[in-house]
């Protein structure tokens, strides 16, 4: 049996999921979109205040935001490295695997075995298409990072000094 509720606002009845529950479990008494609509026209013509309000609540809770980011990370380790390479790189565990074992377990510029280095591959990545070319340990990562960046001088500076013996 489905719950019919009215709007206090618009005055249409609606189902009951149209309504978010309230402080006390209790079922608020305006529709969401009402609701929305409301919300949108307060920060329309109170913006500033609304934005300092925001900013000074995110500063109070910045310290207790901060420390249950960092014990959710070491509780779900795995979890937080699995959605990390979905936002970054938009792949999953399951591809990072397929890819790693494409590369025999090693790193694809030093061939050091990820095992044996005991900490999980950084994913390499084209930083203009985005596109992965392989799994790296940090130290080739950081490398490969610096050479990108610095491209022109590294070559400058080895060209100085190759005529020398």
């Amino acid at each position: 049996m489905e719950e019919i509720k009215t709007c206090k606002v618009c005055g249409d009845p609606k189902d009951i999921s149209c309504f978010k529950n309230g402080k006390l479990g209790k079922t608020v008494r305006t529709c969401r979109s009402c609701r929305n609509e409301i919300n949108r026209n307060y920060r329309q013509e109170n913006g500033d205040a609304q934005k300092a309000y925001d900013k000074e609540r995110y500063q109070a809770q910045k310290v207790r935001r901060v420390k249950y980011a960092r014990e959710y990370r070491k509780k779900y380790p795995e979890r937080t490295r699995a959605t990390n390479w979905k936002t970054k790189y938009g792949i999953t565990p399951q591809e990072f695997t397929i890819k790693l074992n494409n590369q025999n377990n090693c790193c694809a510029i030093c061939h050091r075995d990820m095992n044996e280095y005991g900490k999980t591959f950084c994913v390499d990545h084209n930083h203009d298409t985005g596109e992965i070319r392989g799994l790296l340990c940090d130290p080739c990562n950081y490398g490969l990072g610096f050479y990108e960046k610095h491209k022109d001088e590294y070559i400058k500076y080895l060209n100085i000094f190759s005529g020398l013996k």
